[in-house]
């Protein structure tokens, strides 16, 4: 039928009528504010396609959503952006939160239908005097992703922001931790639940929203293996856990009735580990690392011992390859080796198929032969 429920802003139930127009011709998402409302919205939207009239349907709905949306600004609609997606879908939405805020402030009152590419580039060039151009990227991305969303709630045609130039971003040179380094920031915590966190991440190569996340339910200690159910691409994977891993989980004290692995009490967990582990850098004098590190130094170690990259890739839970080769800082040398060794594989496969059906019709043919010679 095309409709469900959606909370708004105020926490009110609204019905969205959301259905595609033929001919590859856009999709009408409309609020209406109760289920008959919605159905009968729903039955006009129909006849007209079968009547051959909606393109005037079309243009009618379009004007009362321009009517009702005229006055949502980009201050406006990044509040509605951040509670209705953001929000339910993304670990992470207070760092979009962070970032819309700072396009707030020189952009909010602009309407959301009058963006334009100059906005933005104003607006990189003012932010840019205050932070590194990789915060500005950052929360340009943020707001690509918003206006994104504007076209699927229909207050766009289009993103006037598809394939805008990033500025340039200075890559550094990052540290790959020693197993020597691990040890001694795992001894250097002080908190006895992110020092085995550290163990874990280090071990295992997990993300750290993956391991705050991680229950006990996700651990087989008869199989040695830690199963990710929330994962970032939302895709299940399996980690083998090394002794030392597994060693580090056993040490965590466990509270009957909790589920969750870091945990400060029966019905609490732990949450964020980062001013510890910081802090144990620090003192450690080491250059500064993040939870990421951690993940580097792993996957660092299964290419050095003959893990071939693409398992690594798999383990990461990275979705390309080339992902992982940038992540263990080979060269773009290696990188075109890779994919060269990837066609002549495809190359491969395709030849030998092609044989085989060779072979295959050359049988058939044999065998007509000698039918026909009975």
């Amino acid at each position: 039928m095309g409709i469900y429920k959606q909370k708004d802003r105020k926490g009110n139930t609204r019905y969205v009528v959301s259905k595609y127009w033929p001919e590859q011709s856009g999709r009408i998402r409309f609020y209406m504010p109760n289920m008959a409302l919605a159905k009968q919205l729903v039955a006009r939207i129909d006849h007209s396609i079968v009547q051959g009239t909606w393109r005037d349907l079309k243009a009618e709905l379009a004007g009362e959503a321009g009517k009702s949306d005229k006055a949502e600004t980009v201050a406006s609609f990044s509040s509605r952006f951040i509670e209705e997606r953001c929000r339910p879908r993304m670990r992470t939405w207070d760092d979009y939160e962070r970032s819309l805020k700072s396009i707030c402030r020189q952009m909010g009152s602009v309407p959301v239908n009058s963006v334009r590419r100059s906005h933005v580039m104003q607006f990189m060039e003012a932010r840019r005097k205050e932070v590194s151009a990789a915060s500005v990227n950052r929360e340009v991305a943020a707001l690509k992703s918003m206006m994104t969303y504007a076209v699927d709630m229909g207050l766009l045609e289009f993103n006037p922001l598809i394939r805008f130039r990033m500025l340039p971003e200075q890559k550094k040179a990052f540290h790959v931790l020693t197993h020597e380094e691990v040890d001694a920031l795992v001894d250097e915590v002080r908190s006895p639940i992110t020092a085995n966190m550290v163990g874990v991440i280090a071990e295992t190569a997990i993300r750290i929203e993956e391991a705050v996340d991680l229950q006990w339910a996700d651990i087989d200690y008869a199989n040695k293996v830690l199963t990710l159910s929330k994962t970032k691409n939302y895709k299940t994977r399996k980690i083998p856990l090394s002794d030392k891993a597994i060693a580090h989980l056993k040490s965590v004290l466990r509270y009957l009735g909790n589920p969750w692995v870091w945990a400060t009490g029966q019905k609490t967990r732990f949450k964020w580990p980062r001013k510890g582990f910081d802090s144990a850098v620090l003192r450690l004098g080491i250059p500064k690392i993040g939870f990421h590190d951690l993940r580097r130094f792993r996957a660092t170690q299964w290419h050095k011992y003959g893990l071939e990259v693409r398992v690594i890739s798999e383990l990461l839970g990275h979705a390309d390859v080339q992902t992982t080769m940038r992540y263990l800082g080979l060269s773009r040398d290696l990188v075109d080796r890779v994919k060269d060794a990837q066609k002549r594989e495809l190359e491969d496969q395709f030849r030998e198929a092609q044989v085989r059906e060779l072979a295959a019709q050359a049988l058939t043919s044999a065998g007509n032969k000698q039918a026909t010679g009975k």
